[in-house]
């Protein structure tokens, strides 16, 4: 592989991590979304089937959360995949 062609590899695979971010960046914004709308409707009146609705929507965050961890990590670890 030529200097160039490295470059090149290089350059793309910088525009992919910058739109892995800006994806992230909106994961974020929509979860930030989310939770305000949740803490609007927690000041509603609870409903009988609202503890199993807290617990399903408790797992949802908690694997969106894992999955940005993870998603995360990976982008941490693109600069040492990069340099192989």
């Amino acid at each position: 592989m030529t200097l160039e062609e490295r470059i090149a590899h290089w350059e793309t695979r910088q525009e992919a991590l910058i739109a892995s971010m800006h994806g992230l960046v909106d994961i974020m914004e929509t979860v930030r979304d989310m939770q305000a709308e949740l803490m609007a409707w927690l000041q509603q009146p609870p409903t009988t089937d609202l503890p199993e609705l807290l617990k399903g929507l408790t797992a949802a965050i908690q694997e969106h959360s894992d999955l940005l961890v993870d998603l995360s990590r990976r982008v941490d670890a693109l600069p040492e995949r990069l340099a192989r």
